[in-house]
């Protein structure tokens, strides 16, 4: 008996209409729930929002939907009824350990644990020194991290960070998963593909700008852009602007990540900053050769040897190494070649094992207290 609940866990999000964080989360609950896991997953969103990554029958799906209003007033009364209603659902499910992902969903969670006997664990999936929270979620964050039995991270520099920032927090490193199995490579068609969300942070505008520099010497080269946001309708109006409509399309997001790269190109990813950037890993798993921003790829391209690297934000680097990429089928393979090795390092049996391990570990004695 014993056994069986230490292996019930509850996992946190805000929801699943899309997203790193949202792929990574699923893709666990389902592996989870094959390998002998009570999986409970909660969103904190409307239970009419459509789900984009679906869950296996076997994970038990909940919703809590409270509005948090934009004024202060309203946005701590809204707050502290997510709370509740949320305690509510963990103290009915009675799991072993909580898992909550992103900052707000991490505090809601912290907050909602407090005093019951089990894990509470979280999980940074962004870089925090770029995508800060709200005021009040800065100074909840600041007083309630420190209360997690741990707080998962990504990457060695984004521990540091919580470390020298969030005092007293537990932080242990755990990187992204290999969200989807790579497909046979199949024949590759001249393509440059960017998969992920349409926003500022992601530097989209600067690939545009980089291709329009080059795009006549590769009249057969296409753009194509996975992904949906904010700014998408802006760098529609940027790709004409620069006169490359014509070659880039815009394919909104799709459920078949896999087939789109192991039949793509080159693979590149401008942003400004990343966590640990899902996209990118799931490129070289499927032998993609791949250009990434020094801040988007460091931690996973060591430049010239699986990937190439180009200093974030400078336009004129990034034309050079996409003409660098277009102009050899030679590198192209080489470097795809080398890049396909991350599959092994960030399987998801491997990962899901790490996650395992800090899930099971005793519950505090000072939770039960």
């Amino acid at each position: 008996m014993r056994n069986s609940h230490r292996r019930t866990i509850l996992l946190v999000i805000s929801d699943l209409r899309g997203g790193g964080a949202e792929r990574a989360l699923s893709s666990l609950a389902n592996h989870w729930s094959c390998h002998g896991f009570s999986v409970t997953f909660i969103t904190l969103c409307s239970p009419d929002a459509e789900d984009f990554y679906a869950l296996s029958k076997d994970v038990i799906r909940e919703t809590v939907h409270v509005p948090v209003s934009r004024w202060r007033i309203g946005n701590a009364i809204g707050l502290m009824r997510r709370v509740l209603v949320l305690r509510r659902l963990i103290s009915t499910a009675r799991p072993y350990c909580v898992l909550s992902f992103l900052t707000e969903n991490n505090i809601v969670t912290l907050a909602a644990t407090r005093g019951l006997a089990l894990r509470t664990i979280v999980a940074e999936r962004t870089h925090p020194a770029h995508h800060q929270p709200r005021l009040l979620f800065r100074v909840l964050r600041f007083l309630l991290y420190p209360t997690a039995d741990a707080v998962a991270v990504q990457t060695m520099d984004i521990a540091a960070w919580v470390n020298r920032h969030l005092p007293g927090s537990k932080t242990v490193v755990i990187p992204n998963h290999l969200a989807v199995s790579p497909l046979p490579p199949q024949p590759r068609r001249s393509t440059l593909l960017y998969v992920g969300r349409l926003c500022e942070e992601k530097q989209v505008s600067n690939l545009l700008a980089a291709f329009a520099t080059i795009s006549h010497k590769f009249p057969n080269w296409m753009i194509e852009i996975a992904g949906t946001g904010p700014v998408e309708n802006e760098l529609k109006h940027h790709a004409a602007r620069l006169g490359i409509d014509g070659q880039t399309r815009f394919l909104g997001q799709q459920r078949d990540v896999a087939a789109l790269m192991c039949e793509s190109g080159v693979f590149v990813l401008p942003s400004k900053y990343e966590g640990f950037p899902n996209a990118l890993l799931e490129a070289m798993s499927a032998g993609m050769p791949v250009i990434a921003s020094s801040a988007a790829g460091n931690m996973l391209i060591c430049d010239g040897l699986n990937g190439l690297l180009y200093c974030s934000g400078n336009v004129e680097q990034l034309a050079e190494r996409m003409t660098q990429m277009m102009e050899s089928e030679a590198l192209r393979s080489r470097l795809g070649e080398e890049a396909r090795k991350a599959r092994d390092s960030f399987h998801i049996d491997r990962i899901a094992t790490a996650w395992e391990e800090l899930m099971l570990q005793p519950v505090a004695p000072a939770t039960l207290a």
